[in-house]
C-alpha cells in the first residue's frame, strides 16, 4: 500500500517536473519522494534501486539548491549525501563510502561557519563523523573509524550536556555507543568494549523505561544481545548465554526485528550469526 503510494506520487512529481522544470516547488517534492524510495528500497536490502533513487533525489535537491543558498538547501543536500555514504557502507565499498561521507562533512562544516551554530548542525555533524566511522571501519582502518566515532561521542555528549533530557540526544549516544563496543568487541579489545555496550544498555533501558513503545523495547533488546555476546567473550558463558537468548527471544517478535530493519537493523541475524559463541545453536535461535 505505501509502496503504491510513493511510485504513485514519484510518477505524478515526474510529470510536474517535464511540465515546470524550472518550478523548485516541483522539483523540491520530487526529490524528497525520490528520498522516500531510496530509504525504503534499502529497508528492503534492494541496493542498486536505493541508489539510483538517492542519486535521483540528490540532482533534484542540487537544483533547488542552485537557486537559492539557503541553509534547508544545503542541509538536504547533506543528508542525501550521507544516505549515499550509509549505502556504500552496506555495500561494502568503503571508497565510495568515505567519498561521499566526506563530502557530507564539508557542507556541514560549512554550514556552520556560514550561519548561527545550533543543535540542528551540531547533530548532522555528529552523523557526518558517525558515518565515517562506519566507512572507515568497513576499509578496515579501525584506528580512524574509532576516531571518527570518538568526535561524533564529543558532539553528542555535548549536547546531551547542554540539553540533559532530550530523549534523541540519548537515543543517538546510546546507538554511538553500541557501535564502538561492537567494534572494540571485534578487535578483541574486551574491557573498552563493556565499557561502552554498558552506557548504550543503560540509556536505552532508561529510554524504553520512559516511552515503553515497541521500539524502544527492540533496541534494548540489541543492546541486552550485544552485552550478552560481549560476556560469553569474556568468558562469563552463562550469564552471557542467558541475556543472548532472552533478546533473541524478544527480537523474533515480528513488530520488534521489523522496526530494527526499517532503521536498517539486520540484528536478529547479526546476534543469531554469533549465537556460538554463546555455545547456543544459530538455527535454534531463529
Amino acid at each position: 500500500m505505501a509502496r503504491n503510494y510513493l511510485e504513485h506520487s514519484i510518477t505524478v512529481g515526474e510529470k510536474v517536473s517535464r511540465l515546470r522544470p524550472e518550478s523548485s516547488k516541483s522539483q523540491y517534492s520530487l526529490a524528497l519522494g525520490y528520498f522516500s524510495a531510496a530509504h525504503q528500497s534499502i529497508g528492503d536490502t534492494q541496493f542498486a534501486p536505493a541508489e539510483k533513487f538517492a542519486r535521483l533525489s540528490l540532482r533534484e535537491f542540487e537544483a533547488v539548491a542552485s537557486k537559492t543558498q539557503s541553509d534547508s538547501a544545503q542541509y538536504n543536500i547533506a543528508l542525501v549525501t550521507r544516505l549515499l555514504a550509509a549505502l556504500k557502507t552496506k555495500m561494502g565499498d568503503g571508497r565510495e563510502a568515505l567519498r561521499y561521507g566526506r563530502q557530507a562533512l564539508a557542507i556541514d562544516l560549512n554550514r556552520a561557519k556560514s550561519g548561527k551554530i545550533n543543535p540542528e548542525i551540531l547533530l548532522d555533524l555528529s552523523f557526518d563523523h558517525n558515518e565515517l566511522g562506519d566507512a572507515f571501519a568497513v576499509s578496515k582502518d579501525f584506528v580512524r573509524s574509532l576516531e571518527s566515532y570518538k568526535r561524533s561521542q564529543r558532539v553528542l555528549e555535548d549536547l546531551l550536556q547542554k540539553d540533559p533530557h532530550s530523549v534523541r540526544f540519548k537515543g543517538r549516544l546510546a546507538d554511538l555507543y553500541g557501535q564502538q563496543g561492537r567494534l572494540l568487541l571485534g578487535l578483541g579489545r574486551l574491557t573498552q568494549a563493556g565499557v561502552f555496550l554498558r552506557q548504550s544498555y543503560s540509556l536505552r533501558r532508561e529510554l524504553a523505561d520512559i516511552s515503553k513503545d515497541i521500539s524502544s523495547r527492540a533496541l534494548l533488546a540489541e543492546s541486552s544481545g550485544d552485552l550478552g555476546i560481549w560476556q560469553c567473550r569474556s568468558g562469563n558463558s552463562r550469564e552471557g548465554r542467558e541475556l543472548l537468548s532472552a533478546a533473541l527471544t524478544k527480537l523474533q517478535e515480528t513488530e520488534a526485528a521489523t522496526l530494527l530493519l526499517m532503521e536498517g537493523k539486520d540484528t536478529n541475524s547479526r546476534l543469531q550469526g554469533q549465537a556460538s559463541v554463546c555455545g547456543l545453536n544459530p538455527s535454534a535461535a531463529r
